[in-house]
């Protein structure tokens, strides 16, 4: 099975894989608050973050940009959210895309190949 946002298999040229981040609510220092006081404080939950790592796969540096580009065409001012599925099937829907870094360098062999972290996050208001 391959993985998708918005039906497009943007992750699929290469090894990639999907990691959730921790669930629960966000707690401050009550310092940060009044800068006296002792203790935490809840703020309140967490918002679903879904981190996608991996490796952009193609046969040229032109197909590279490529894929690279139809990456870059997803992230919109302001996000608009969308279904991410994993390559296992796994659901998350109304996630939006927030930020793509690509690794620090291109790897150029028979394949040219790019490292990279996509990052979508399901806002508590959506």
């Amino acid at each position: 099975m391959s993985s998708s946002y918005k039906g497009l298999g943007l992750f699929n040229s290469g090894p990639h894989r999907f990691a959730v981040e921790p669930a629960g609510s966000k707690v401050i220092p009550v310092f940060v608050l009044d800068g006296a006081s002792a203790g935490s404080v809840p703020l309140g939950p967490l918002e679903l973050i879904v981190v996608v790592t991996g490796r952009l796969v193609a046969g040229t540096e032109a197909a590279l940009w490529t894929l690279r580009d139809a990456i870059l065409a997803q992230l919109t001012t302001p996000t608009s959210g969308g279904l991410l599925i994993d390559h296992h099937g796994r659901q998350f829907a109304e996630v939006h895309f927030t930020e793509f870094a690509p690794g620090d360098r291109t790897d150029r062999g028979r394949l040219v190949t790019l490292g990279y972290t996509a990052r979508f996050i399901k806002y508590l208001a959506s």
